[in-house]
């Protein structure tokens, strides 16, 4: 961005980082382009290359984020170490920290088990290629469930502490209601999540027969509760807050705005989705190649007698008319023919003599 029209309006520092931004958003979007790319021409039996060359462009995605992790650690680590020093420290940033780095060393094994399992170097189940991502929702679930039992305790003692107020009327179904809110905001994606790969993975094993459309009724229900939440949301700025219309307009832009990449992104796997299953299908209806036709269709050797003549009809009429005889009429007409030729071959000789 330097020595360019816009770049008076950056500092020089921002200007330096958001380059490199910039320059590492678009390495990886090049990359996530090559390696689609190469599964298409796998996938595709056009080049016979093993899995592991065709994950090349992700292992180099995978050491660019090992990169940024290890320069962020290692910035973290000064700063702590500057903070100890002073006697000031973060232990919540030094468990953030962990829990980066066993997601990172969870999904690269995830990979490595898709790999060896496609190139045949293992017999393994899907549950077996899988067990990385269940590792990562145990390890999900053991810090959500801290989380959502301290904040139903905390609501329940809100509650509790409101009770003492004559306007407010709190019962237990209340108390209910308030917990099984706090659940549901805590645990709904990961259940969902949970139960689209669960699905998967059943689906990979047969160990059920439904179509994938069943299968993938988890993410639907994702997309459908995110529409009703943008719905919600713009009912709420537009009638909920009358007296604050500067909160109200600003409320309402933004859930216009998420509506509108909702849509798009919607558009957009439903064009993925026609062209990766619908397009093929009606390009190729048969899956039987040109070559396979026309060795189901052998080429059929006309006899040399059925010939036009120059009159339009058959140099030999009379087998015409015979092709559509049975069997046993043809051996009459031959023997017939036969002892005819034999009458006749018996009189010429007595004329001779």
């Amino acid at each position: 961005m330097m020595d360019t029209a816009v770049s008076p309006l950056f500092d020089p520092d921002i200007e330096a980082i958001l380059c490199t931004l910039l320059m590492t958003v678009s390495l990886l979007a090049g990359l996530v382009i090559i390696f689609v790319a190469f599964l298409i021409i796998r996938i595709e039996y056009i080049v016979p290359w093993p899995w592991a060359v065709v994950w090349i462009p992700a292992w180099i995605i995978d050491g660019i984020i090992f990169v940024c992790i290890f320069y962020i650690m290692s910035k973290r680590m000064k700063k702590r170490k500057k903070q100890k020093k002073d006697g000031y420290i973060h232990h919540n940033r030094q468990f953030n920290d962990c829990l980066i780095v066993i997601y990172y060393i969870l999904a690269l094994l995830f990979q490595i088990f898709i790999v060896v399992r496609l190139d045949e170097q293992v017999t393994w189940s899907a549950f077996q290629i899988f067990i990385p991502y269940f590792i990562y929702e145990g390890v999900q679930l053991l810090l959500n469930i801290p989380l959502a039992a301290i904040k139903c305790i905390s609501q329940i003692l809100l509650l509790s502490a409101n009770s003492s107020h004559p306007e407010h009327n709190n019962t237990f179904s209340t108390t209910v209601i308030t917990c099984l809110s706090v659940l549901w905001h805590q645990f709904w994606i990961q259940a969902l999540r949970f139960c689209l790969f669960l699905l998967i993975v059943l689906r990979i094993q047969q160990s059920i027969q439904c179509s994938w459309g069943i299968v993938f009724i988890p993410l639907y229900l994702f997309a459908l509760k995110w529409a009703l939440q943008l719905g919600y949301q713009y009912y709420y700025y537009s009638r909920r807050l009358p007296q604050q219309p500067e909160i109200a307009q600003q409320g309402k832009t933004s859930v216009l705005i998420g509506l509108g990449v909702y849509a798009i992104s919607t558009l957009l796997s439903f064009i993925l989705c026609c062209a990766s299953c619908c397009l093929p299908c009606f390009l190729r209806v048969s899956p039987a190649t040109d070559a396979d036709l026309l060795e189901a269709q052998p080429f059929i050797v006309v006899n040399a007698n059925k010939r036009i003549t120059a009159f339009g009809e058959s140099s030999s009429s009379s087998s015409e008319v015979r092709s559509g005889s049975s069997v046993p009429t043809l051996l009459m007409e031959a023997t017939t023919g036969c002892i005819d030729s034999l009458i006749a071959n018996s009189c010429l000789a007595r004329k001779a003599s």
